[in-house]
C-alpha cells in the first residue's frame, strides 16, 4: 500500500483508480518494482484489464451508438443543418427529379433541401433511378409536411434562394393544399423582412382551370412579402412552352445529349405561301388540351398573299370528343363567342367514303357558337386560330384514312401529338400510323411518362444510314422512266418522345428577362403619339434599364405579367418569320435586317403581333365589349369605358385594321425587337455572372 500512501490515494479508491487511469498499471509497476508484491501486482493487473475493457469498451460503444443514431436520423430526414443559400422543394412527386436537374443546370453548386412526408430512404431510392442521381450528394432530404409551419424554421425558408411547392399531383386536394401552403409560407416570411428573402415561390398546379385562375387573380398580392415573386407552374404547359420556344431537351438530363424538336411551322419557309399550320392531337388529356392552348397563343403567321387570314388549325381526335369539346369551349367561352369551330362524328361511319363527303361539305362539319343575334359581337371569325373536334376511335379505319388525306395535303404544315393518358396506348398509336405520315416528314410527338429511351434509340437508328449505306427509294413513272432517291430517313426518324416526368424543366431566365424588357418599353410610351420614348430610354445605362425593368415588373398585375410572358414566348416565331421575309437561313442574324424592312413588311408583322394579342387576351379570360360598352362606338366616353379592362372587358380585341391610333404600338414593338433581344443577352449575362 506504499503506492497509495505515496500518491495520497485512499486504499478503497485504488480499484477505481486502476479502472479509470489507463496508465495506472505502469505507475504501480514502476513504483512497486523496487519492493515487489506479486499478489498486489497481479490483483492490480486484473483490475486494470477489467478497467480497459469496461471503460474503453463503453466509450467506444457510446461513440458508435451516437454516430449510428445520428446517421439513422439523417437517413430518416430528421437532422437539419443547412442554414442559407439553398433551394427548397416541398413535397415529392415524379417531376421532382426534373426540378432538381433544372436547378443544377443553372447553379452547379446548388444545395437543395427536399421536404416530404414520405420516408427519406424511399425518396433517395427514387432519385437514384432518375436523372438527378448524379447530384444526390447536394440534395438533403428532410421529413415534414409542406403546409405545417412548425417545420419551416428547421429548413430556414427565410434564407432560401427559391421555394418550389410541388406536393403529390395525383391527389384530388393537391391544388387546394398548395394554395394553403403558399399562404402559410407568406405568413411565416413576414417577420423576416430584414433578410434576403427567396427570389420567388414557384407553385405547381395540376388542374388547368386552377392554373388559369392564377394567371389573372391577385390572390397573394396582399400577403406576398415584398421582393418575393409568386410563379404558378403547370407541368403540361411547361412542356408545351419547352417544345415551342426552346425546341429541345436534354436526353437523360445530359447537356451534351440534346434532342431537337422540329418547328411546328417549319414548312412556312417553302415557296408555297398558302400553307397553314395543322396540329393534330390524339386524345383530350390535360397534356393535349394545355398544349393546344399554348400553341394557339404562340404560333401566329402573316396573312396569305391574297390577303386572307392564315388560320392555324388545331384538331382533337377523341372518342368522347363531343363531351370534351363542350368542356373546352366553356373553358374558352370568350374565344368561341366570336370564332366558329368545326366538329364531325366519324364514330358510327362504317362507310369510309363518308369521310370524303364530310370533308367536302362544310355544312356537315361547321357548328357555330354564334347563335344569339342579340349578343353576337360586331366582329366574328377574324381570329387566326380555329379548332376542330373529331369524334372517332383514333385507331379506326376512318381516322387512318383521314390522317392520310391530311398528310397528302400540300397546303398543310402538319404535326401529330399522341397525348392520351395511357402511355402504352400512345406507343401503340405511334407505331401504327399510315405510312404516308412516316415518309412525308410529319413529326409525331409521343407522350411518355417516364422513359424516353426506346423511342430515342428508335428514332436515332432510323436517322442513320442502314449498315453504313444510304437508304434509297425507286419508282417508275407512267412513261416507264426510273426515278431514285437516296439518303432518305427511316420509318421512325420523325418520332419524338416528350412529356417525361424526369426531364429538366425550369424557369427560363431569358424568357422572363424578355418579358420584363417588353413591359419596360410599354411603360415608356408617349400616349399622344403611341411611340416608345426612345430619347428617355437611350439616356439610361444598361444597369439603370435592368433595375427599372425589375421595379416595374414587381409592381405589375398578374394578368399583365402573363401578357408580357406570352409576348416573350412568341418572339422566336416572329424572328423566324422575319428570316423568311428576308430570305435568310435559320442561323442568320435577322435583327439587323429589321431596320431594312419596308413599311408594308413592318405593318404585316405588327398585324401578326396583334393577332397573337387577341388570342392571348381571350384565353386569359377577357371578352369583347358589347356595343354599349365599346369606346370605339362612344368616343365621348372613352376614358370611363376604358376602365372596363379591370373587369376583363377589352375594347381593342378586334381586327388590326379596325384599331385606332393604338395600332402604332404594335409597329413600335416590331421595330424594337433588336433592342429587346440585345438587352436580354446583356441582362442574362449579368445575371449569370452574379450567380
Amino acid at each position: 500500500m506504499d503506492f497509495c500512501t505515496k500518491n495520497h490515494i485512499r486504499p478503497w479508491m485504488l480499484p477505481l483508480y486502476l479502472l479509470i487511469d489507463t496508465n495506472a498499471l505502469n505507475n504501480i509497476y514502476i513504483d512497486e518494482c523496487r519492493t515487489p508484491d506479486i499478489g498486489f501486482l497481479m490483483a492490480s493487473s486484473i483490475i486494470y484489464v477489467l478497467g480497459v475493457i469496461v471503460f474503453n469498451g463503453a466509450l467506444i460503444s457510446i461513440i458508435v451508438n451516437y454516430v449510428s443514431n445520428r446517421t439513422q436520423r439523417h437517413r430518416q430526414g430528421l437532422i437539419h443543418y443547412i442554414k442559407e443559400g439553398h433551394y427548397v422543394i416541398m413535397g415529392y412527386d415524379d417531376m421532382v427529379p426534373s426540378i432538381i436537374t433544372g436547378i443544377f443546370n443553372k447553379d452547379d453548386e446548388a444545395k437543395i433541401l427536399l421536404l416530404s412526408s414520405l420516408e427519406a430512404p424511399i425518396i433517395r431510392e427514387k432519385l437514384k433511378q432518375s436523372v438527378a442521381r448524379k447530384s444526390l450528394d447536394n440534395v438533403i432530404i428532410n421529413y415534414g409536411h409542406r403546409q405545417a409551419t412548425e417545420y419551416y424554421k428547421d429548413i430556414h425558408l427565410e434564407t432560401a434562394k427559391e421555394i418550389y411547392i410541388v406536393g403529390k399531383r395525383e391527389l384530388p386536394t393537391h391544388d387546394a393544399v398548395n394554395v394553403e401552403c403558399v399562404m402559410s409560407i407568406c405568413e411565416y416570411l413576414k417577420p423576416f423582412s430584414y433578410h434576403a428573402l427567396p427570389k420567388r415561390i414557384i407553385c405547381l398546379f395540376e388542374n388547368l382551370d386552377t392554373y388559369k385562375a392564377f394567371k389573372t387573380t391577385e390572390i397573394f398580392t396582399d400577403v406576398m412579402p415584398e421582393g418575393v415573386e409568386f410563379v404558378p407552374y403547370n407541368f403540361y404547359t411547361g412542356w408545351a412552352v419547352q417544345i415551342m420556344t426552346k425546341g429541345e431537351y436534354s436526353y437523360k438530363g445530359i447537356k451534351q445529349n440534346v434532342v431537337r424538336f422540329p418547328l411546328l411551322y417549319r414548312g412556312f419557309n417553302s415557296p408555297n405561301q398558302e400553307k397553314y399550320v395543322h396540329l393534330v392531337f390524339f386524345g383530350m388529356s390535360n397534356f393535349a388540351v394545355s398544349f393546344a392552348m399554348e400553341a394557339a397563343q404562340i404560333i401566329h403567321l402573316p396573312k396569305c398573299k391574297n390577303g386572307e387570314i392564315r388560320k392555324t388549325r388545331i384538331t382533337f381526335v377523341e372518342m368522347n370528343a363531343d363531351k370534351e369539346m363542350n368542356v373546352f369551349i366553356a373553358r374558352n367561352k370568350h374565344l368561341f363567342d366570336m370564332q366558329s369551330y368545326l366538329y364531325y362524328d366519324l364514330s358510327n361511319n362504317d362507310n369510309i367514303d363518308g369521310v370524303f363527303n364530310i370533308l367536302q361539305n362544310d355544312e356537315n362539319k361547321f357548328r357555330f357558337r354564334l347563335n344569339d343575334e342579340n349578343t353576337k359581337p360586331q366582329f366574328i371569325d377574324f381570329l387566326d386560330v380555329e379548332f376542330e373536334f373529331v369524334k372517332a376511335d383514333v385507331m379506326s379505319v376512318q381516322v387512318q384514312r383521314l390522317l392520310k388525306i391530311w398528310a397528302d395535303d400540300s397546303q398543310q404544315i402538319m404535326s401529330v401529338f399522341i397525348a392520351t393518358q395511357n402511355e402504352k396506348s400512345n406507343f401503340e398509336m405511334a407505331m401504327n400510323l399510315p405510312d404516308t405520315l412516316y415518309y412525308s416528314d410529319v413529326p409525331v410527338f409521343v407522350r411518355q411518362d417516364h422513359s424516353d429511351t426506346f423511342i430515342f434509340k428508335l428514332r436515332n437508328a432510323d436517322n442513320n444510314p442502314l449498315q453504313g449505306k444510304p437508304r434509297s427509294y425507286a419508282f417508275v413513272d407512267d412513261m416507264g422512266k426510273l426515278h431514285t432517291q437516296t439518303n432518305l430517313q427511316g420509318k421512325y426518324a420523325n418520332i419524338y418522345p416528350f412529356g417525361m416526368n424526369n426531364i429538366a424543366l425550369d424557369v427560363d431566365e431569358d424568357i422572363i428577362c424578355i418579358a420584363k424588357l417588353v413591359n419596360f418599353l410599354y411603360c415608356h410610351t408617349d400616349m399622344t403619339s403611341f411611340n416608345f420614348n426612345d430619347q428617355e430610354i437611350n439616356n439610361l445605362t444598361d444597369s439603370q434599364i435592368f433595375q427599372k425593368a425589375e421595379e416595374l415588373w414587381q409592381s405589375l398585375s398578374i394578368a399583365n405579367k402573363w401578357s408580357n410572358l406570352y409576348n416573350a414566348y412568341n418572339i422566336k416565331c416572329k424572328l423566324d418569320i422575319i428570316r423568311h421575309i428576308k430570305n435568310l437561313s435559320e442561323n442568320d442574324d435577322c435583327l439587323r435586317e429589321i431596320e431594312n424592312m419596308s413599311h408594308d413588311e413592318i405593318n404585316m408583322m405588327a398585324e401578326v403581333e396583334h393577332n397573337r394579342w387577341n388570342i392571348e387576351k381571350l384565353m386569359l379570360g377577357f371578352r369583347v365589349p358589347q356595343p354599349n360598352e365599346d369606346k370605339y362606338n362612344h368616343p365621348d366616353h372613352n376614358n370611363e369605358l376604358a376602365k372596363n379592362k379591370t373587369r376583363f372587358i377589352h375594347h381593342d380585341i378586334r381586327p388590326f385594321n379596325k384599331l385606332d391610333q393604338i395600332r402604332n404600338l404594335d409597329v413600335e414593338y416590331i421595330k424594337h425587337l433588336p433592342w429587346i433581344v440585345n438587352k436580354t443577352k446583356a441582362w442574362t449575362g449579368v445575371l449569370r455572372n452574379n450567380m
